[in-house]
């Protein structure tokens, strides 16, 4: 290649030389050598921009604590059929990246209108061995609250607890914790219903996925909620932040991105790559009964 590009570069010199006198020649070179020189100068001006721009906005996410992925599955079953329960189970991984110091507890937080279990129903998996809620946790506290934007007057039911994690400096861990309740009784009953989840630190991929399975799948499929009147259109998804206000914006974005749900008879679910620190990710939806044939 070195070669090609030397003969080329001879061919040009004689054909040059054939035409112009030795100070047009050098003048030519000195365009040349003063065209490549900028055009280097703006590559490495555009590359310490762009890297100046990243380390600030990384300076201020915090990032001693991380978790590459949430994911969120809730199933309806053949049990769900018969007593109006399902499963939720969250799954997540973190990573420590503080160098000398442990990562001690993680707090959880199961809050619905309906029923929050028991800490004695709650199963744990921690890096692949299981524990007992009521043995391994510590701190279990129920409590209410309201929400100004809650679909029902009820107060929320929060079950709140810590899962010791001792998670060693720049260390990983796989955690999940998983329930049967009656948290999702209004939508197996045909009325709108949702799930979300709130992001504490950064996160690279959240998933939400709701699923029909067995006597469910046979007999229902999972619908998008009822329109509202004042905006009109299925309500399918929402987003707000730590004071449950909406966030257009990031919707907006989600939208832009091509990151909305998607939505199968049997499935729904929700995929976002780096969603936003502090906000609450909501999907929306019902189960209604399929027409018989």
């Amino acid at each position: 290649m070195g070669f090609i590009i030397g003969i080329c570069l001879t061919q040009i010199f004689n054909a040059i030389s054939k035409t112009s006198s030795l100070y047009e020649l050098v003048g030519f070179f000195g365009l040349i050598l003063i065209g490549a020189l900028s055009v280097i100068l703006l590559f490495l001006y555009i590359e310490y921009y762009y890297n100046n721009r990243s380390n600030s906005s990384l300076n201020m996410i915090p990032n001693d604590i991380i978790t590459p992925f949430i994911r969120q599955t809730i199933v309806f079953d053949d049990v769900s059929y018969k007593n109006e329960d399902c499963s939720t189970e969250t799954y997540r991984e973190l990573q420590n990246y503080m160098p000398n110091h442990k990562y001690d507890s993680l707090k959880v937080e199961i809050s619905s209108h309906v029923h929050v279990p028991e800490i004695d129903d709650i199963k744990i998996i921690l890096d692949g061995k299981p524990q007992k809620g009521n043995e391994f946790c510590f701190n279990n506290d129920l409590c209410h609250k309201t929400s100004i934007n809650a679909m029902s007057e009820t107060p929320l039911q929060m079950r709140i607890f810590d899962i010791p994690l001792y998670l060693k400096p720049k260390k990983s861990c796989r955690l999940s914790y998983s329930y049967r309740s009656f948290s999702y009784r209004p939508a197996l009953n045909g009325k709108d219903d949702y799930t979300q989840i709130k992001i504490a630190r950064l996160t690279k991929k959240l998933t939400i996925e709701i699923i029909l399975e067995g006597l469910m799948k046979e007999k229902y499929y999972l619908s998008k909620c009822n329109p509202q009147s004042e905006e009109g259109g299925s309500l399918e998804y929402r987003i707000f932040d730590g004071s449950d206000h909406r966030m257009f914006l990031e919707e907006q974005n989600i939208h832009n991105k091509k990151s909305e749900p998607v939505y199968y008879d049997d499935r729904f679910i929700w995929e976002i790559k780096y969603p936003k620190l502090c906000y609450k990710y909501r999907l929306y939806f019902t189960i209604k009964p399929k027409e018989k044939m």
